[in-house]
């Protein structure tokens, strides 16, 4: 049977494993896919602001990455207030979306499971 060590030792191990899913699927998106990203959003102001910072360093790449991320995780709000245009986003490819989708929650799997097994460890 599983005993709390070894649910504990699990709960790390998922730790593990969603950052590195995260960590890769970032890497791919921004050094694959992020131009084809930028040239679909390319009448979006967020982005337009944010193009001349971006470079083939992965700092960079990665800040254009967590941008278009808030994009698709907060559509509404950029819609409403004009920082996406409602055609870039309707005609953004599907895959691309479930890909920035993915990561984004990878990342939040990870970040919630490492702060419930810090907690737990602080109370065992």
């Amino acid at each position: 049977m599983c005993n709390a060590k070894d649910i504990y030792t699990a709960g790390w191990v998922l730790v593990v494993m969603s950052g590195l899913v995260s960590l890769t699927i970032q890497v791919y998106l921004g050094y694959f896919r992020l131009d084809d990203m930028v040239r679909h959003l390319g009448r979006c102001r967020v982005i337009a602001i944010r193009l001349p910072l971006l470079g083939k360093d992965p700092l960079s790449r990665f800040f254009m990455l967590l941008c278009i991320g808030a994009l698709f995780a907060m559509p509404h709000l950029f819609l409403r207030s004009g920082g996406m245009n409602a055609k870039d986003y309707r005609k953004f490819p599907l895959g691309l979306k479930c890909l920035i989708n993915l990561f984004q929650l990878a990342a939040l799997a990870a970040a919630i499971a490492f702060l419930v097994l810090w907690w737990v460890s602080r109370h065992l």
